[in-house]
């Protein structure tokens, strides 16, 4: 609406020049000779509903002193209608008749409607002494110059309703202990300002930034019920997660309605990594904020944060001009500080669940080694820490030359019935080197383990490590073990 109204307002004050100009380019020209008219020294007085215009040039030939005239003519109709909005509109638009008549002539444009049908040329005289002055007198009839204006002030009111407007229901909704409203409404009316060539457009942006930072900073989001729960991971969290918007700094303060929060925690991705989720939700009647997150499919302690959802209502802003930013930045950090976090634990009952490790050793060119350090040390890691682990009597070729999908079946239908999981993968040699009289092995261990049941990668895990040996084949058997520590380590933390 605003475009438009602007793209209309931008077609008003030379509605008239247009016109005028078209009107005045048929008017008659005679009386060169005669002797000057009263007219020309005073304009007559509004006479039977009419009004008399009176426009006098002298630019040294007849024509362009004919259209200087005309131009001044239409200059006191611009005038006459400014004047009559200035006294009849609010106090917004009251700005002095010099700049708002500049305003008008600036942005309005005319359409090719005639609006001004009465408006007549009466008479015209020439000075004979200089034979290039020229003065003309029109009239109109002040019902249309009236309605002209009444037009005028219309477009005008649209136009700064689009700032008037929210500015008013931001303090309505303030009045009400509604914030979260009356902020957004406040930042509508301040990017309607700085985006409007309207009176007094700074005033008006500044005092609706001030006015939604004012809204703004009596919210707080505060952690409400669920802040140190404990789940299981894979299954539903015991109970939903709430927090509370307030006006005030306690849980007991004025609850804030309708306030809506973005709502961030980190789920376990398809692949085995972890990824932030987000999703809206909004306060209730009594401020609070309830949801509920997925099961977890992951093990650990985590968060999640609720935070005031004003970023998409403060993007518009960003338009504004640079002169604003500053504001605009100020008002953006402030909305940012409106959040609160929730902290859970997900806990693993992975230990109960009976899973096999195949892992194949490889050396730096992917030969296949006859070494199973690597399994020997996840699986005795894992002992240690409980879980029912066995080595599983897999063609290692198979899990070193195969892509996981595949990997995954095969070991899926070859010992399902002794495991519900396997913990799978390969670690490879990937550099040596001497150091002294000894030797340097790098080694890096991609181990996966994949759920019979589900056909889900519950984990994906990737260490590197090196040790030291005074022969190639003790230092990668170091090497191996190390990494197998450290794989098993990670399973024991995160599987669930």
């Amino acid at each position: 609406m605003g475009k438009m109204s602007l793209a209309r307002l931008g077609v008003a004050a030379a509605a008239l020049a247009a016109l005028l100009a078209t009107v005045f380019s048929g008017c008659a020209s005679g009386g060169a000779a005669r002797k000057a008219p009263d007219w020309v020294l005073s304009a007559p007085e509004e006479k039977d509903g009419y009004m008399f215009f009176v426009g006098a040039g002298d630019r040294g030939s007849l024509a362009d002193s004919e259209e200087q005239a005309r131009l001044k003519v239409t200059d006191e109709i611009l005038t006459f209608v400014g004047a009559e909005i200035s006294s009849q509109t609010d106090a917004t638009v009251k700005a002095t008749l010099d700049s708002y008549k500049a305003d008008v002539t600036r942005s309005v444009r005319v359409s090719s409607e005639a609006r001004l049908k009465s408006l007549e040329l009466v008479d015209k005289w020439v000075d004979p002494k200089t034979a290039t002055a020229v003065y003309v007198l029109y009239r109109c009839e002040k019902k249309d110059l009236l309605a002209e204006q009444r037009r005028l002030e219309g477009l005008i009111r649209e136009i700064l309703s689009l700032v008037s407007t929210p500015e008013g229901e931001g303090s309505d909704f303030a009045d009400e202990g509604r914030y979260y409203d009356a902020a957004l409404r406040y930042i509508q009316a301040a990017s309607a300002a700085a985006g409007l060539d309207i009176p007094n457009k700074d005033v008006k942006f500044e005092r609706n930034i001030a006015a939604a930072k004012d809204a703004l900073g009596k919210i707080t989001i505060l952690a409400y019920e669920g802040d140190g729960m404990q789940a299981v991971a894979g299954k539903e969290f015991p109970r939903a997660f709430r927090a509370i918007v307030v006006a005030g700094a306690r849980a007991s303060d004025s609850p804030v309605p309708d306030v809506s929060v973005r709502i961030s925690y980190r789920t376990m991705g398809s692949g085995g990594r972890m990824r932030t989720d987000t999703s809206t939700a909004k306060s209730d009647a009594d401020g609070v904020v309830s949801f509920s997150l997925p099961a977890p499919r992951f093990v650990g302690d985590e968060k999640v944060t609720v935070s005031l959802n004003a970023a998409p209502y403060l993007e518009p802003l960003q338009k504004a001009p640079k002169d604003y930013q500053a504001a605009v930045s100020g008002l953006e950090q402030l909305a940012a500080q409106k959040k609160a976090t929730l902290s859970y634990t997900v806990v693993s009952m992975a230990r109960d669940v009976p899973m096999g490790v195949a892992v194949a050793e490889l050396d730096a060119g992917r030969s296949l080694l006859a070494s199973s350090e690597t399994g020997a040390a996840i699986l005795g890691e894992l002992s240690a820490q409980k879980f029912r682990v066995k080595t599983l009597k897999a063609e290692l070729v198979r899990i070193a030359g195969s892509n996981d999908a595949d990997v995954a079946v095969y070991l899926a239908s070859s010992f399902g019935a002794e495991v519900k999981r396997a913990a799978f993968g390969v670690s490879q040699i990937v550099g040596s080197e001497k150091d002294g009289d000894k030797i340097v092995v790098k080694v890096k261990a991609v181990v996966k383990v994949t759920d019979f049941e589900s056909g889900e990668t519950r984990l994906s895990v990737e260490k590197s490590t090196s040790a030291l040996g005074n022969t190639a084949e003790a230092a990668a058997a170091a090497a191996f073990r190390k990494v197998g520590q450290l794989v098993a380590q990670e399973i024991a933390a995160n599987l669930w």
